[in-house]
């Protein structure tokens, strides 16, 4: 019935205001609050909230960037994964943004265009063919610099209590600080090295020298001395054979294994890190193997006659 299609798509359109609603809720902003963020009146923030206004295309994208707000969510109020409505904003795949709104397809379309129209129109599949390469992410956000210093608080907020949800419970707090410790040492050699302008723009003129000194950075704060993992690799290499197989794994001869084993000499940051690579696997390797899973030591080595088995046999040759 032409009726009934248009009373549904009047309240498709009217979803993504009433879904506005439920993010402001979330920020426990008030109404003014909200809209003064997002660079629109209250009273047409009441608007799309209550769906008297479609929400527009334009404003919709800017909002998803500005609150970590998924697109495909807002348009639709489903889940994009699993399938189903999503009533809770603050799960993952509601706060799923890929920031569509520097995608050329959507920049095509009119701003003013309704949002569930343009969503329909281009946006979901824009949104699906660039979701895959994001899923491990959390999201995609491209940053610009008149954006809000509360943008990119939120984008924060939003992976921090992802990645506070997916630790357990007792290390959290072991968690944070080092989250503390990583954040600060990236500041440090972002001032050190003088990469950062008067504006805050990041300059990698030489990406090499700058990825050679986080390396650096980071895996002091990973390992704590490199007597520590030289302990663990004697332990991890203790196995006959597996000093040969990492030597040929990170492309080193014997002798130089056996230097790094001994205390004479140490690698580089970056062999570092491989080397602690290979630690864990090797050590989660040995946690899952049963006791008494390798041969006995008396198996592979040639039983010793005693004398009196050497003398029965004596006495059995001359019989």
């Amino acid at each position: 019935m032409p009726g009934t299609n248009a009373r549904s798509k009047l309240l498709d359109r009217s979803g993504p205001g009433r879904r506005l609603k439920i993010v402001r809720t979330f920020f426990r902003l008030s109404q003014s609050e909200f809209a003064d963020e997002a660079g629109i009146g209250r009273e047409r923030l009441a608007s799309y909230e209550t769906g008297r206004v479609p929400l527009p295309l334009s404003v919709a994208l800017s909002l998803c960037r500005r609150f970590v707000i998924g697109e495909y969510w807002l348009a639709t109020g489903e889940n994009h994964i699993m399938g189903g409505p999503i009533e809770m904003f603050g799960s993952s795949p509601a706060r799923m943004c890929l920031s569509l709104a520097f995608n050329p397809r959507l920049l095509a379309l009119d701003g003013a265009m309704p949002f569930t129209d343009a969503f329909t129109l281009e946006g979901k599949k824009a949104y699906c063919e660039s979701f895959p390469e994001w899923t491990l992410f959390g999201g995609r956000f491209c940053f610009t610099k008149t954006d809000p210093p509360s943008m990119a608080l939120r984008v924060i907020e939003h992976f921090t209590a992802k990645w506070i949800d997916q630790v357990p419970a007792g290390k959290r707090t072991v968690f944070t600080r080092q989250l503390i410790r990583w954040g600060s040492a990236l500041y440090d050699v972002i001032q050190d090295m003088g990469i950062m302008d008067l504006d805050g723009e990041i300059r990698f003129d030489n990406p090499q020298v700058v990825n050679e000194e986080l390396t650096r950075v980071f895996s002091n704060l990973l390992i704590p001395t490199w007597s520590s993992l030289r302990q663990r690799l004697h332990s991890a290499t203790a196995d006959r054979g597996a000093k040969a197989d990492l030597a040929r794994s990170l492309g080193i001869t014997r002798q130089g294994m056996n230097g790094w084993l001994s205390g004479k000499t140490s690698p580089n940051a970056e062999t570092t890190l491989r080397l602690l690579r290979w630690v864990l696997i090797a050590e989660a390797k040995q946690k899952k193997e049963p006791p008494g899973a390798e041969t006995p030591r008396g198996e592979k080595t040639r039983k010793r006659k005693s004398k009196s088995d050497e003398n029965t046999q004596s006495d059995h040759t001359e019989n």
